[in-house]
């Protein structure tokens, strides 16, 4: 009798702990598939950006030009960031 219950409350037990398991993994993967197309927004609205600047856009499209001034501007401090960091690596070696 007893022997019986046990079983049955591990076989419950073990098919609770796949279920969390299950959930665990589907946030898992939805946390990373969201981070993925944030990561995918970004370099597009920088692209888009650049365009819109090169264009001369910018200035007729207010709305647009502000996110996209922002965004120059985040990617011309990433791009003198590797500048700077390639000109201190140079000066080391020397």
């Amino acid at each position: 009798m007893y022997r019986e219950l046990y079983r049955h409350r591990t076989k419950n037990n073990n098919n609770n702990n796949k279920e969390k398991e299950k959930k665990r993994k589907k946030k898992e993967n939805k946390e990373k598939k969201r981070k993925k197309k944030e990561k995918e927004e970004k370099k597009k609205n920088i692209h888009t950006a650049m365009q819109l600047y090169e264009s001369g856009r910018y200035l007729f499209e207010p709305d647009r030009g502000l996110s996209a001034a922002l965004n120059i501007t985040w990617a011309c401090k990433v791009l003198w960031s590797h500048v700077a960091l390639r000109l201190v690596q140079g000066t080391r070696s020397r």
